[in-house]
C-alpha cells in the first residue's frame, strides 16, 4: 500500500517567510521519508528550463535536496504548451468577469475578502498546514468561489484534475513507495478530499508532523496533540 502525504507551498512567499521559509519546507519534506516526490513543476521545469507558471522553490530547494538524496522527482503540473494554455483560459474567464459590471463587483468584495483573510493569518507553520486551514480553504475556494464565479472555479479544475491524475498514476505504479506532493497550498484541501477515496493508499495528514510550536516531527507516533485523536 502506498504511503502519501501532502504538502501546501507558498511559491514566492517562501523567499520572505521567516517562519515557512525554503529551509523549514526542504525540513518538513525530509520528515516525511519520501521516496519519490511528486511535484508541482512541468516536465521541462524538472530540467532545468525556466517556463510559464514556475515557481521558485523548486530548483532552489526541493531538487537539490531531491538529488542529493537520491529521490525520485515526478512533475504533476502538465508540460509547457498546456501551461500557456491554461494561462489563456485563466485570461479569457477575467476578461469575462471585467466586462460585467456585477460580476466585477463581486470580485471587488472577493479581493478585500482575501485581503483581510491574508492579514488575519497566523504565522504559525502548524496552522498554514493544518486541516483547519484546508477546511477554510475548501470555503474560500470551492464553496464561495465556485457558487459566485463558476466559470473561475471551472478554469481552476482543470490543473487540480490534472495534477490528480499524474499523482493517481504515480500510485498504480509505486504500490509500495511512501509519495510526499508538493503543491501551491491552494490546492492542498482539494487534493487530499479527492485522494482520501483513492483506495490502496494510506493517506496522511501533513499537520501531525508539525507540533504546534512548529517543531517538526520524524514521526507521528505522538501527533495527537495536532490531530484530535
Amino acid at each position: 500500500m502506498a504511503n502519501l502525504i501532502v504538502i501546501g507551498t507558498q511559491h514566492e512567499l517562501h523567499l520572505v517567510d521567516p517562519v515557512f521559509n525554503l529551509s523549514k519546507l526542504v525540513e518538513l519534506i525530509h520528515a516525511t521519508k519520501p521516496d519519490i516526490i511528486c511535484a508541482e513543476l512541468s516536465p521541462e521545469q524538472l530540467f532545468g528550463k525556466t517556463t510559464c507558471n514556475s515557481k521558485p522553490e523548486y530548483p532552489k530547494a526541493i531538487l537539490p535536496y531531491a538529488y542529493e538524496n537520491g529521490i525520485e522527482v515526478i512533475p504533476i503540473q502538465p508540460p509547457t504548451e498546456e501551461g500557456y494554455r491554461q494561462e489563456e483560459r485563466n485570461r479569457k474567464v477575467m476578461e469575462m468577469i471585467n466586462s460585467d459590471p456585477e460580476s466585477l463587483a463581486r470580485w471587488k468584495l472577493r479581493k478585500k475578502l482575501f485581503e483581510t483573510a491574508s492579514e488575519a493569518k497566523s504565522l504559525s507553520l502548524h496552522s498554514l498546514q493544518s486541516r483547519a486551514y484546508d477546511h477554510w480553504m475548501e470555503i474560500l475556494w470551492e464553496k464561495y468561489q465556485a457558487k459566485l464565479f463558476p466559470e473561475f472555479w471551472n478554469v481552476k479544475e482543470i490543473w487540480n484534475i490534472e495534477f490528480l491524475n499524474r499523482i493517481t498514476k504515480t500510485i498504480e505504479s509505486n504500490r509500495e513507495k511512501r509519495i510526499t506532493v508538493t503543491v501551491g497550498i491552494k490546492h492542498k484541501h482539494w487534493l487530499n478530499n479527492r485522494l482520501d477515496e483513492v483506495p490502496n493508499v494510506k493517506l496522511e495528514h501533513i499537520e501531525d508532523y508539525i507540533d504546534t510550536k512548529d517543531n517538526v516531527r520524524s514521526s507521528t507516533e505522538c501527533a495527537g496533540d495536532s490531530s484530535g485523536q
